[in-house]
């Protein structure tokens, strides 16, 4: 739908259908990165996301000009999927705060990892018989 005709005073109620459908694409991305353990995978998902998004706000940028040229209360129908929308974006915001949770509690435990890696590492080198630690305590292989 481009800028350079005038739309129809019937075509919000398509468009605002139109958002609502990207939006349940969206919340269905965003369900399935909860689950995801591939990187690659992840990748794809994110370019989908992106993707989606990019449709969602060009679709806002229509509704916006549809508003431009027309000013009336929204319709009874336009209402109800306006609703969607609004409880459709909070649901989607629900699972990103999950999402990024996960993230968090992951990034802890690599991070808890890698010290207790550091620290058997450092226990190795102490441990080591050319060590001089090593040989003060008597410590062998």
């Amino acid at each position: 739908m481009g800028s350079e005709r005038q739309l129809a005073d019937s075509e919000l109620i398509l468009l605002l259908e139109k958002k609502r459908t990207l939006l349940a694409e969206l919340f269905q991305l965003v369900q399935k990165q909860l689950h995801l353990v591939d990187a690659i995978e992840f990748d794809g998902l994110l370019n989908q996301k992106d993707q989606c998004i990019e449709a969602m706000r060009q679709t806002d940028e229509v509704i916006a000009i549809w508003h431009q040229e027309y000013t009336r209360d929204y319709s009874e129908p336009e209402n109800k999927v306006l609703q969607y929308i609004r409880t459709g974006l909070q649901d989607v915001l629900t699972l990103e705060k999950q999402f990024e949770e996960r993230l968090q509690q992951e990034k802890t435990a690599i991070a808890a990892e890698i010290r207790q890696l550091g620290n058997h590492s450092q226990l190795r080198h102490y441990l080591k018989a050319g060590s001089a630690a090593g040989k003060k305590l008597s410590f062998r292989r």
